[in-house]
């Protein structure tokens, strides 16, 4: 998917929360690592997991564009690709990791 954050003033920056949902028999199992950022100056962090229900597990992941960088713009062109954050994923039979697309521009 692609999590759009707009544009963003330098002098403020953004942050956003985004939940990931894990269902199914295995969801105790399943491990969520972060592997990649891209650009680097984003800011990601996994949050605490918890039970939304008997069925369902939320993982917060937490994204941020910081204060104070320089204009960059990353919107999914040829010349300006979207920034990206790649998740690895253990004990799941088929995923091995999850790769979200980030489009911004810094103004």
């Amino acid at each position: 998917g692609i999590l759009t954050l707009g544009t963003v003033p330098s002098a403020k920056g953004v942050h956003r929360n985004v939940s990931l949902l894990v269902r199914g028999a295995q969801r105790k199992q399943l491990q969520v690592e972060l592997i990649q950022v891209d650009p680097p100056e984003l800011r990601v962090a996994l949050g605490e997991r918890t039970a939304l229900n008997e069925n369902v597990e939320q993982i917060p992941l937490h994204v941020e564009i910081p204060p104070g960088l320089p204009p960059t713009i990353r919107i999914g062109t040829d010349r300006w690709p979207f920034g990206e954050i790649v998740l690895g994923v253990k004990n799941h039979p088929n995923l091995k990791e999850v790769r979200m697309r980030v489009k911004f521009a810094i103004e």
